[in-house]
């Protein structure tokens, strides 16, 4: 008994030396990182440059940046132009009505929370039998001002609204 005593005790003692000469070593090295971290810092930046006629003779001589050639009003600048789905989709379809005096609770269909039943509500979408009449553009429409790329085909959200309207 006293030998396994004794043994845990040992195994304690040796895996603590171990852990404080890890915790010696690494932050020893953490410190000299912050270091050349620091120096880094201070040293001035050096732009690149295309390499001059000249060649200089110090190889520590610092480089100059050529001034850049003036841009005439002439020169017209093409952007390219970026949409995103929001912006395509951004023409309500029809269906979308207004506030309707009885709505339902939307978040009965899975899927919808009362984040997304407030969203939905903001598009216009109030009942259930909105959603189930929804074409395959009004889906399109509503997963992109939402950002719910697939997700009202995956839960099915069409048919659950079928359901729904049905009983109601």
């Amino acid at each position: 008994m006293w030998y396994l005593f004794t043994q845990m005790w040992l195994w304690i003692l040796f895996s603590f030396a171990l852990g404080w000469v890890a915790h010696w070593y690494y932050s020893g090295r953490r410190d000299q990182t912050q270091t050349d971290a620091t120096k880094r810092q201070t040293q001035p930046f050096v732009a690149a440059t295309t390499p001059s006629t000249t060649p200089s003779t110090s190889p520590a001589a610092s480089p100059v940046a050529p001034e850049p050639a003036p841009i005439s009003e002439e020169a017209e600048v093409s952007q390219p132009q970026v949409t995103s789905e929001k912006e395509e989709h951004s023409e309500k379809p029809s269906g979308f009505a207004q506030e309707p005096e009885a709505k339902d609770n939307l978040k009965r269909i899975k899927g919808i929370g009362a984040v997304n039943e407030k969203a939905l509500n903001d598009l216009g979408i109030y009942q259930f039998s909105q959603i189930a009449q929804w074409t395959p553009e009004n889906i399109k429409w509503v997963e992109g001002s939402l950002a719910f790329p697939g997700r009202i085909g995956r839960e099915d959200w069409v048919t659950q609204a079928k359901a729904l309207a049905s009983e109601s």
